[in-house]
């Protein structure tokens, strides 16, 4: 049976923060109905994610998790592919993101390493910048 990703819904809830955890990426920030997070499934199973939160203009990428059994198969790049489907859909032309153990796979993607006091006041404000993600976390740019 193929990978199928779809749309989270509040349902999803306890498997992402599942994989989320299993990864060492937070949950406590999740949004109630986790709009803007697209899923991938095999079968019943919850084996990828990725999430696209807008803060004004901009859109900020967040929990791209893909299950250990399931990395170097290309869903990752699926995964990243449908945010920034999301992320245009919506007329986004900056995508952010923090991470600080992707600098690398992100970057071979277009995104470019950002000075944490150069990001726009959205960014600055959003959980992830103000406190989720560790102070070490890299800030990448993409402009889509």
């Amino acid at each position: 049976m193929p990978i199928r990703l779809e749309s989270a819904l509040p349902r999803h809830r306890p498997a992402l923060e599942a994989l989320l955890l299993s990864v060492h990426l937070p949950i406590e920030d999740l949004s109630a109905d986790l709009g803007g997070f697209t899923l991938a499934f095999d079968g019943d199973r919850l084996v990828g994610s990725a999430g696209l939160e807008r803060l004004g203009p901009y859109g900020l990428l967040r929990s791209v998790a893909v299950d250990a059994a399931f990395r170097g198969t290309g869903l990752g790049t699926s995964l990243y592919l449908a945010a920034l489907d999301t992320a245009r859909a919506a007329g986004l032309r900056e995508i952010w993101l923090l991470t600080t153990s992707a600098e690398g796979y992100f970057a071979q993607r277009g995104f470019e390493r950002i000075d944490r006091a150069e990001a726009p006041p959205e960014i600055q404000v959003a959980p992830q910048f103000a406190g989720v993600c560790p102070s070490s976390a890299v800030l990448m740019r993409l402009l889509v």
